[in-house]
């Protein structure tokens, strides 16, 4: 069965298909829709030719011929919503088995559209719905709001938007209504408000570690000089060891498994910057990190925690011909 960055297609598609199923039992409304729909339309529609996929590469194309990267990158706090609060008991799992094959990662443009403005809007209502009418609410969210803008006129104003949101989720206001309040804030104050209804969610104990293991993740072959400062990052050197790097990704771009190479810092996230790591940072698969250590086990890779990727030793032919 073919499969995509480790995922069994009818594993893929059952993932597919439940979150698109969250999608529309609590839909955002009309433009998420429209996505929804578009996956199924045509012949074969995006969906079915997922399914129609007969290898890892048709596979591959289906999903780039298709709308799914994009609608659930963009989806991606509505997808938090449902896990941090696990809709249905499932939703949790949803975004799991999406993470799986990084589904919700990638690179989004920077416009903000239709599309995000419904799902905004969808967002701060139904957080509003999910805070308690307390005085105790009322300091978690002055203090949470403090902290997301340095702009007083803008934290003031996300303040009482958030809190008439909340009274009216309490007094089941019409949605209409709620939207208005949300929309007429300027666009820093939307953020502002939406950011602090999530963060009070999350305080008021809904789950808040969503750490899954993606498909996808950050991986740094370390060069010395560089990190030593005996080099810089235009030494003729490192375009030789890039071109190495890329040499031994190349199988795994069209299987999606790399999206991006570049030179900077690598290695543990939780050390200060000025003592991380320089090097060829990329952002690939497991098996496609493990094939640059393999390619070059006279240099160190390392995953985004810093811990060493070692080079396996490549099993002897066989005696003998092969015919």
């Amino acid at each position: 069965m073919p499969s995509y960055r480790g995922v069994d297609q009818a594993d893929l598609i059952r993932s597919i298909n439940d979150a698109l199923e969250l999608f529309e039992t609590y839909s955002s409304g009309p433009v998420m829709q429209g996505y929804v729909d578009k996956l199924r339309e045509g012949t074969p529609s995006p969906l079915a030719a997922i399914a129609q996929a007969q290898d890892d590469k048709s596979l591959v194309a289906a999903l780039r011929g298709s709308s799914v990267h994009w609608l659930f990158a963009r989806a991606g706090e509505v997808l938090h919503f449902h896990a941090t609060n696990d809709t249905d008991g499932k939703g949790r799992d949803v975004l799991e088995r999406l993470v799986a094959w990084n589904a919700t990662g990638g690179a989004m443009t920077m416009e903000y559209n239709k599309f995000d403005e419904e799902t905004d809007v969808w967002l701060a209502i139904n957080y509003a719905r999910k805070a308690s009418m307390t005085e105790e609410t009322l300091e978690k969210l002055a203090m949470v709001t403090d902290a997301l803008s340095q702009d007083k006129v803008a934290i003031g104003n996300a303040f009482l938007g958030a809190t008439s949101l909340i009274e009216m989720a309490h007094e089941n206001a019409p949605e209409a209504d709620m939207a208005k309040v949300y929309l007429e804030l300027s666009l820093h104050e939307r953020h502002v408000l939406k950011g602090s209804l999530m963060a009070l969610n999350t305080l008021d104990g809904a789950q808040g570690d969503l750490t899954f293991q993606p498909a996808i993740s950050r991986y740094g072959l370390l060069i010395e000089e560089l990190t030593e400062g005996k080099i810089n990052w235009t030494d003729p050197s490192i375009d030789a060891i890039r071109m190495k790097v890329e040499k031994a990704l190349e199988p795994f771009y069209e299987l999606d498994e790399v999206e991006m190479t570049g030179i900077g810092l690598i290695g543990d996230h939780n050390v200060p910057r000025d003592q991380m790591k320089q090097g060829i940072m990329f952002q690939s698969s497991a098996r496609a990190a493990q094939a640059v250590a393999n390619a070059l086990p006279e240099m160190k890779v390392m995953d985004y925690d810093g811990n060493p990727i070692p080079p396996k030793k490549q099993k002897p032919p066989k005696p003998g011909f092969t015919l």
